[in-house]
């Protein structure tokens, strides 16, 4: 029976190492992480252990580049689970929210906004406080619009409650806005994005 047990973390070694080859990543890192278990000390699973984390980043960054994102956002799941970089974790993460949001905005899918602070401004001119407003307000209005495949502004919409002569002001200073468009692997596309713009009289 000792000699069972003295053989079986090199048995889970050698599972672990096939399944890593064969791309069977989070087989591998269960075997890996079963073998530290069973010896601590083992240099060869734990180097096994980040052979398998910097695999689950490398597959994350391929099946980005491949645009499969639902399964870029797993292999990013299971490269955390695996205890990979947080920071890497963190900035693939943004990257492949980033690159959906292009992908729909291709597909004229708007169901998620694109960061205004990832759009590069041209001209962006603050609104004038509108004479018709009382004397002293403060007030702020939150706006959608589409920033088309030219960099121009379109489609205005503006959220919630406000009073007309603010809505207009900011309609008619964001028509003025302009953008570096945003491309799509070269590609100009167009994005729907928000910002919040605030009045003080």
């Amino acid at each position: 029976m000792a000699q069972t047990a003295e053989l079986q973390p090199d048995a889970h070694l050698q599972a672990a190492q096939t399944a890593l080859a064969n791309d069977q990543l989070a087989s591998a890192f269960a075997l890996f992480k079963r073998a530290l278990e069973t010896a601590p000390d083992s240099q060869a699973a734990q180097a096994g252990i980040e052979a398998v984390r910097t695999a689950l980043l490398a597959h994350a960054r391929s099946l980005v580049s491949g645009n499969d994102m639902a399964a870029a956002f797993g292999a990013l799941q299971d490269a955390e689970v695996s205890g990979a970089d947080a920071t890497t974790i963190q900035a693939l993460r943004a990257q492949t929210q980033t690159r959906q949001h292009l992908l729909d905005a291709r597909d004229g899918v708007f169901t998620s906004l694109f960061p205004m602070a990832q759009l590069t401004p041209i001209r962006r001119t603050a609104p004038q406080y509108p004479s018709a407003a009382p004397e002293g307000t403060v007030a702020s209005i939150y706006i959608e619009m589409t920033v088309t495949e030219s960099g121009e502004v379109r489609d205005i919409e503006i959220l919630g409650e406000a009073a007309p002569y603010f809505g207009r002001a900011a309609r008619r200073a964001i028509r003025r806005w302009r953008f570096q468009p945003v491309t799509l692997d070269g590609t100009p596309v167009a994005v729907r994005t928000s910002v919040r713009l605030t009045f003080q009289g």
